[in-house]
């Protein structure tokens, strides 16, 4: 075990294969104890740079074409393997699916993996995507997961369970706006009516309204002025894309893993819970029964077993929502 060396482990229950994971830290305390830190190798894409790469209207495969060529610093590849990127030791298979073309490039260089996700303009940001990492494949798909009909409910397999459901980092309407071109001098064009809000506004005691620049929407309006309706009609769908008003609920549950003999199961025991899956979660004393997807599992390598799962979307501060206010994705990692 030392840094730098791959190990392989589970990354969640009844998995087909193992894993592997990189060491990036070994720490000791003074009882002489080691703690081992590794991330999954899919990390190393993070090191691999893109180059720009040119807008175009491209599939989501296209599009993770269009990135295995232009990632530099990785071996040579033919025009048969034009998904996979050649990271000696380590190879990566970039796959994705054909149908709706959409507009996608790079403007400046980045990692590979940003421009997999979590930026704006990233592949699950223009397709709405999902990703699932299971080296050496990195998939890149509409939906992941299934409804399996699973329940998790107190008393049958929750030992626990935190419901956070808020409205702090909830806006009620946005104030959109773009940097225009007329005559050669930028202008800054807003609407009429200055703030387009969401259809849920009226629930809350006061508005909260946030400004956003929607510029980057027009990059390809073939050197035309930005009009007033294109400005508008962008600023409803992103109002509609984002869910915007609609109030973030996060119900993190520490489960009896369903696989030892404790007298619990769930309902349907032949089936397992995944990243994506959609669950009901069930709990009498808060008069709780909500279905949603499971956002993040955290799993005991050791003890082969699931101690949490985190049903709902991430609860952010309406602090956090001015500063950084971007088109919601979904990554589960």
């Amino acid at each position: 075990l030392e840094v730098n060396c791959i190990i392989k482990a589970e990354p969640r229950e009844n998995a087909d294969t193992l894993e592997p994971f990189r060491i990036y830290r070994i720490s000791r305390n003074i009882s002489g104890q080691l703690t081992i830190y590794a991330q999954h190798i899919t990390y190393q894409l993070s090191l691999i740079p893109v180059m720009p790469i040119s807008y175009d209207s491209r599939s989501a495969n296209g599009s993770l074409q269009a990135i295995a060529e232009q990632a530099v610093g990785t071996s040579p590849w033919d025009s048969s393997h034009l998904t996979t990127i050649y990271a000696s030791p380590c190879t990566f298979n970039l796959m994705g699916w054909e149908g709706t073309h959409l507009d996608f490039g790079l403007k400046e260089p980045s990692s590979v993996r940003a421009v997999l996700g979590g930026t704006e303009g990233s592949i699950i940001d223009v397709f709405n995507a999902e990703i699932m990492w299971s080296y050496p494949n990195i998939y890149v798909m509409e939906h992941r997961g299934s409804d399996n009909g699973i329940i998790v409910e107190y008393g049958r397999n929750m030992i626990s369970m935190t419901n956070d459901d808020t409205m702090s980092g909830v806006v009620t309407g946005i104030c959109p706006y773009c940097r225009n071109t007329v005559g050669g001098n930028e202008q800054i064009l807003t609407l009429t009516e200055k703030i387009i809000e969401s259809e849920y506004a009226s629930a809350f005691p006061f508005k909260r309204t946030v400004c956003v620049d929607l510029s980057d929407k027009f990059t390809d309006n073939g050197g035309q002025a930005v009009t007033e309706a294109q400005l508008r009609t962008a600023a409803q769908e992103y109002v509609s894309k984002n869910c915007v008003g609609v109030p973030t609920f996060s119900i993190e549950v520490s489960l009896i893993n369903p696989n030892h003999d404790l007298g619990y199961t769930l309902l349907n025991q032949n089936n397992t819970i995944s990243l994506g899956d959609t669950v009901t979660v069930k709990y009498s004393a808060l008069d709780l029964v909500t279905t949603d997807r499971v956002r993040k599992l955290v799993y005991n390598v050791l003890l082969e077993r699931y101690e949490t799962v985190t049903v709902g979307k991430p609860i952010e501060d309406l602090s956090n929502t001015i500063v950084d206010l971007q088109e919601e994705n979904t990554m589960f990692l």
